[in-house]
């Protein structure tokens, strides 16, 4: 049905699959598994279009192919349920089960009656019973796994691939699943199941591959193989150490006697939590279990303050927390281990060294300088101590496998030296090597006299990694396990015979019903398309060749811009006369100068995944201003016109920060209020007469003009605040990932605030030196799209519009870049339009260079 020969793909530093062969057989579950980092998803992802191959074929019902894009391999009947739910969480249920394929009506309307009907009738198949209408998002992860399932079951798929499909299903949810997969094999359908659970594997697989370094090490029947020989090929250590190792067991039983080190008292949240109250002694773990949506990880949530509770007090070693702030409980020494590790833990776009120093920057900081031997010292202990499988500190946290960003995520909490570790599913969606590493190290740190709250779904783990089982249901403590009562019968006991409380609308109700052939198979949709059929890929036998490919589309990525700088340069050295003139080169530095610094400020703020659409009306306020106070004095007037620009930015940075609206809408708002009060100041054109701002305007050190050298001297120090300090790095992680970068404790707020301030200032010093520059002030017409010349400087230098990385010199060379175009057009006789033209041409290579770089 599906098969791949040698196939080939190679990251930065890494060679993720290394030839490997594999074969999905109709009416076959074929088992995909190895460690984490084996090559397992990459693998996934080069059969789903995802990611594009390097070497090797891939051949589907008789025909190689090459899918470009995921929608093309869904039309030829591949599903793919991933490991992270990878739907929308805004759309309703039933919109995300038909994405893609909404039945029509006439005139091509979306038929939305029908849509909810059928999404109503694939989910209750699953045993799934929740308002198809409510968005995604509100329902519990395991919840949106059965969507995801669903999804994938419900389009007559030839082969469905499911990454992990258990990982945050209940047992009932599982044994559902279970009757899918065998359905799925009658009707002959391969399937293709990747999971580091044993159990599961050896219930549901016929035959397994396994996977070590990107390399296949055994294919064949699964039922022939023994856990323990399994194990070993998976870890490619001898039989007789995994079994001195005891890979999948916790010791425990480290509590000591003392004054709790955690109390949690009467913790309660509006429809969440219903007077919630434990303690954990140090050196002791206590597990939390329940079903989800019992409450489990709204609990430890609202113990680290990223839950507000309306009532119940949380202390530490008896001292008091302020509740709903997790920066007061990172600093009481509470840390939470996400259950989402890819939306709230690590930060993709910053470095394994990055990602672990995030949260205890504040400590390895002095004067808000970073104190990068520190940094060195404390990664280099814990890469070391958690075995952190990576090419280098310096790789992207999310190039990783999801083993080895969980260890990332739990160094950046053990740098903090915690008094409470709190772990929501620690070992979800991990192999079984990591799996032992996680649990000896929780062993090991209660051994230190460390308080740990875990959570897991495994009721195995639970118990065996707990010294007492705090059990929840429905928000509230039903029962509390301890001694010989911690076992799994009397768990399950008080799970199913506790007094339960009504379901909360839309929650998921599992039935134990096998789920009917024609609600799953039969959907709307769907087909088999011939989409991505081709002519197969062609082998790069050559390593290097291909690195010397990659090496090249990596410089033009990066270094492009300043080419362009010289490109353009050496047209103009050619073509336009007298370019090399003293005097065209400070009358081109002086007028980039401006740009320049408003680009600077806009980086900063397209850095934090905003953007600041104020910036040219900031500027014709500061003009406004120093021409209605230079009466009193140029240093007062420069004054009032740097403050104006920090009371724009302080108002955008406001509404983003605390009241939540989208940077697009606030700083939309300041630049039409900006530029009218603007008006109201200052009318008309007025000449600026004064020596001061002459000299500003047309002076010199040995020959560079001061707005040359002001621009310069900011750009600098902008550059260093973003590489070294802790604010930059904080607005840097605030950019990748605001979810995670608020639970790691980071000042979101503040630093969003700042950012805009800092943005505004840099606008009005602009609009100074462009009055200073025409000594006059006109805020009809200063500042005038200087918005769209700053972003085109900003995307063109290589910061990204999706925020979490910021380019200094980029963004200088940008705005080079546009200030050469502009006058190249002007020289040329071509008229002031072609300018904005050649700009939105300008952006679009650079937004389809960078989406390039983001597939590669």
């Amino acid at each position: 049905m599906l098969s791949v020969t040698g196939l080939t793909k190679v990251f930065p530093g890494t060679r993720a699959l290394d030839g490997v062969d594999f074969t999905a057989r109709a009416g076959e579950v074929h088992a995909l598994i190895g460690e984490n980092g084996a090559g397992k998803s990459t693998l996934i992802k080069v059969l789903t279009g995802v990611y594009r191959a390097d070497g090797g074929s891939v051949t589907y019902q008789g025909e190689q192919v090459r899918f470009a894009t995921p929608l093309q391999a869904q039309e030829a009947g591949i599903s793919t349920i991933y490991q992270e739910v990878n739907l929308v969480p805004l759309m309703s249920v039933a919109r995300n089960l038909f994405l893609g394929r909404e039945p029509r009506r006439a005139l091509g309307l979306v038929d939305f009656g029908r849509m909810h009907r059928e999404a109503a009738q694939a989910l209750a198949a699953l045993g799934v019973r929740v308002d198809v209408r409510r968005p995604l998002g509100e329902l519990s992860v395991g919840t949106q796994q059965m969507v995801a399932l669903a999804r994938a079951v419900s389009v007559n798929a030839k082969v469905v691939i499911m990454d992990e499909p258990t990982s945050s299903l209940e047992p009932r949810e599982v044994e559902t699943l279970f009757g899918v997969i065998r359905m799925l094999r009658e009707r002959g359908i391969a399937v293709v199941y990747v999971s580091h659970r044993l159990d599961e594997l050896y219930e549901v697989c016929d035959q397994v591959t396994v996977l070590r370094d990107g390399k296949v090490v055994h294919t064949g029947p699964l039922a022939e193989l023994e856990r323990l020989r399994l194990v070993s090929l998976m870890l490619g250590r001898q039989l007789g150490e995994v079994r001195a190792e005891g890979v999948t067991k916790f010791t425990g039983n480290h509590a000591r006697e003392g004054r709790p080190v955690l109390a949690v008292d009467g913790l309660s949240v509006r429809h969440q939590l219903e007077k919630v109250s434990f303690a954990v002694g140090p050196g002791e773990v206590v597990g939390l279990g329940g079903l989800l949506g019992s409450g489990r990880s709204e609990t430890v949530r609202a113990v680290a303050g990223a839950l507000p509770p309306d009532a119940g007090t949380v202390a530490v070693d008896g001292a008091p927390v302020r509740t709903g702030s997790t920066p007061a409980a990172i600093r009481a020494g509470i840390s939470l281990l996400p259950e989402d590790r890819k939306a709230e833990g690590i930060v993709p776009g910053l470095s394994v060294r990055e990602n672990i120093a995030l949260a205890a920057l504040p400590g390895l900081s002095r004067f808000g300088l970073v104190d990068e031997k520190r940094v060195d010292e404390i990664v280099d202990t814990f890469v070391k101590r958690l075995r952190i499988k990576t090419s280098g500190v310096g790789q992207k946290v999310g190039e990783l496998s999801g083993g080895n960003q969980q260890k990332v995520l739990l160094a950046r909490w053990l740098a903090m030296h915690p008094k409470v570790l709190l772990l929501d599913e620690p070992t979800r969606g991990i192999d079984v090597g990591a799996k032992a590493e996680v649990q000896r190290l929780v062993d090991e740190l209660a051994g230190e006299g460390l308080g740990v709250v875990l959570i897991s779904s495994d009721p195995e783990e639970l118990v065996e990694g707990s010294d007492r089982v705090v059990v929840l249901k429905d928000g509230a403590v039903v029962a509390e396990l301890s001694g010989d009562g911690v076992s799994e019968d009397h768990l399950m006991a008080a799970i199913a015979t506790a007094p339960s409380a009504d379901e909360q609308s839309g929650k998921a109700e599992i039935a134990s019903v096998v789920p009917p052939e024609d609600a799953l198979l039969g959907g709307s949709g769907g087909g088999t398309g011939a989409a991505g059929k081709g002519t197969g890929m062609t082998e790069l036998t050559l390593r290097a060749t291909l690195a010397d490919r990659q090496r090249l589309r990596h410089l033009l990525q990066e270094y492009g811009v300043y080419a362009g700088v010289v490109v353009l340069l050496l047209v103009n050295i050619a073509f336009t006369p007298h370019f090399l003139s003293t005097e065209n080169f400070r009358t081109q530095a002086v007028q980039v100068a401006p740009i320049v610094i408003v680009a600077l400020g806009m980086a900063l703020a397209i850095g934090t995944e905003g953007v600041d659409l104020s910036v040219g009306a900031v500027m014709a306020l500061a003009t406004s201003l120093l021409s209605l106070y230079l009466g009193y004095g140029l240093v007062v007037a420069l004054l009032m016109a740097a403050l104006g620009g920090v009371l724009a930015g302080l108002a955008s940075g406001a509404l983003v920060a605390f009241v939540g609206v989208q940077p697009i809408v606030a700083t939309l708002a300041l630049m039409v209020g900006g530029r009218g009060l603007a008006l109201v100041l200052l009318p008309q054109l007025k000449d600026v007469r004064n020596s001061g701002m002459n000299t500003l305007g047309t002076g010199s050190v040995l020959g560079i003009p001061y707005l040359v050298i002001i621009a310069a001297v900011l750009a600098v120090v902008v550059a260093f605040v973003v590489r070294r300090t802790t604010f930059g790095r904080q607005l840097l992680a605030i950019g990748d990932s605001r979810a995670a970068a608020k639970l790691a404790g980071l000042p979101v707020r503040r630093v969003l605030v700042i950012v805009y301030v800092v943005s505004g200032l840099l606008a009005a010093v602009a609009g100074i030196l462009a009055t200073a520059r025409l000594q006059a002030s006109d805020p009809t017409s200063l500042g005038t799209l200087m918005e769209l010349s700053a972003i085109t400087a900003v995307v063109v230098g290589g910061t990204p519009l999706s925020g979490g990385r910021v380019r200094i010199g980029g963004t200088v060379a940008g705005a080079v870049l546009i200030q050469l175009l502009t006058a190249t057009l002007i020289k040329h006789d071509l008229p002031p339009s072609w300018t904005q033209i050649a700009q939105a041409v300008v952006i679009v290579l650079a937004v389809y260079a960078a989406r390039e770089r983001g597939k590669r």
